[in-house]
């Protein structure tokens, strides 16, 4: 959700879609979650974090670290016009 007259009012939420291949990682399987947005005052810009677990890699091998290295990756995107558009 976006509010352009300092939250008064705010407009409808937005989806922001991520995919494992736009993130690079290759893996349309892959499992991206884990969003949380904050607001950066100091620059201005909204931040999305989020994690991608590997495609077919169950949460227990996560968990315990049977997955190996890599096999969930935290991520940042960045809008720097409030939310209307995303970058890695």
């Amino acid at each position: 959700r976006r509010s352009v007259d300092g939250g008064a009012t705010w407009s409808p939420g937005v989806d922001v879609l991520v995919t494992g291949a736009a993130l690079g990682l290759g893996d349309d399987a892959a499992t991206v979650g884990n969003p949380c947005a904050v607001w950066d005052s100091v620059r201005e810009r909204a931040v999305l974090l989020l994690t991608a677990t590997a495609g077919g890699v169950p949460e227990p091998a996560v968990w315990s670290s049977a997955a190996g290295p890599g096999a969930r990756r935290v991520f940042a995107l960045r809008s720097d016009d409030g939310g209307v558009s995303w970058s890695a």
